[in-house]
């Protein structure tokens, strides 16, 4: 019974209707069983479900035997990266153990984590891991060691070979997720963690990789742009918004877990408003349920659609955080595109002299607009009437 939710990922039974793209994804990823390894890069803007996909996937692989690993790389820094997915890779190791409580402890202060470490290495051979993670807490511990002391670790592309190289060191097979990857592309190393990551990665025959973005022309950079170390490493999936027919008959679905129904033109209006991404739907669901009555009705829906740009909508909250991240010019040419203007010349008559052109692929590349045969258009209903307002 579908339940709406909004504000973390889905799955189970609030997982609706990605079983096609689920059932491709698993049917490459887990082919890895058999010899055969198949990394995807699932692209799509934010709001419209890679991260349920992409977790509903993970709990499927675990049921088969299968090691995970989940980590979100939004918002870490090149340092941080090593360190968080050193922790997912460990704590993915020791799963299951249950003396091993000192898992815990790696998420705690530097010294609480340096004990961990130490804990940990003074038992690999008790705890059956390979020599390799003998090396890499050598490393991690030395690079603990000198970020309390200030210090610029010295070490950091030998802890970070040591780190992508751990799964293959493991007996267990692995599906490692990267959540918004397309941030890893302006890490340190003179930006060459992608040339690492490859040389680390790509003769691995036990580990398969997801990796998802929102920035679309970021990621289609990074996996189709033969320039990149990683072009080519990963066959690319699409994840977008759903259609008007299965944004309909989830709405339907999730008010009947309510009691509810809803008008035909009620449902009209929530698929106009939220344009099929999953979020909206899931909050406009939510926010149906809350009036009265067993029948959801046309005014309803349109007030609920008005409250997603209210200052107040966790909604407006969530994309202005998008949003925040964005300059001053960037923000005039989505208002003057959503003022309707779909062409470079149209768009830059709404907007102070500067080179237009620049400004929409770097828009293009952060998964906000796009440029077909009609010109360019705001990929998210609610960034399209946001923006009008500033």
């Amino acid at each position: 019974m579908v339940r709406f939710s909004f504000g973390a990922p889905v799955s189970d039974d609030n997982f609706f209707n990605r079983e096609g793209e689920l059932s491709h994804l698993e049917k490459r990823l887990f082919a890895i069983k058999s010899g055969s390894r198949n990394d995807i890069a699932m692209i799509g803007p934010r709001r419209v479900g890679k991260s349920s996909l992409a977790l509903q996937m993970a709990a499927h692989a675990r049921a088969k035997g299968f090691k995970t690993v989940f980590l979100d790389c939004e918002g870490l820094d090149f340092e941080s990266f090593i360190k968080e997915y050193g922790n997912a890779l460990l704590s993915a190791e020791l799963e299951g153990r249950p003396d091993m409580k000192i898992r815990e402890a790696l998420r705690g202060g530097t010294m609480a984590t340096i004990a961990a470490l130490s804990e940990i290495l003074g038992r690999v051979s008790a705890l059956e891991l390979s020599s390799a993670f003998a090396d890499f807490l050598k490393l991690r511990i030395e690079f603990e060691r000198e970020r309390m002391t200030g210090k610029t670790p010295r070490s950091l592309r030998e802890l970070l070979e040591a780190t992508l190289s751990l799964p293959a060191k493991s007996s267990s097979k692995y599906v490692v997720v990267f959540d918004e990857f397309q941030e890893t592309a302006t890490y340190g190393l003179e930006k060459r963690f992608h040339a690492i990551f490859r040389r680390a990665t790509q003769f691995q025959k036990n580990v398969v990789y997801v990796y998802a973005g929102s920035s679309v022309g970021m990621m289609e950079d990074v996996f189709g742009n033969k320039r990149n170390p990683l072009a080519g490493n990963a066959d690319i999936l699409g994840v977008v918004p759903f259609s008007e027919e299965t944004s309909k008959r989830f709405l339907k679905a999730g008010f009947g877990s309510y009691g509810k129904s809803a008008d035909k033109e009620a449902l009209q209006v929530l698929w106009e408003g939220t344009n099929g991404f999953p979020a909206y739907l899931n909050w406009a669901g939510l926010r149906c349920a809350d009036f009265p009555g067993k029948n959801v009705s046309k005014d309803e829906a349109a007030r609920v659609i008005g409250e997603m740009i209210s200052p107040l909508s966790p909604v407006y909250q969530s994309v202005e955080k998008q949003l925040g991240r964005l300059g001053r010019f960037s923000r005039m040419i989505l208002r003057s595109m959503a003022q309707g203007n779909t062409t470079a010349i149209a768009i830059a008559a709404n907007v102070p002299k500067t080179n237009v052109y620049v400004y929409l692929e770097r828009l293009r590349k952060y998964g906000l607009i796009t440029k077909g045969e009609d010109g360019y258009g705001i990929i998210d209903p609610v960034i399209r009437r946001m923006v009008l307002n500033y």
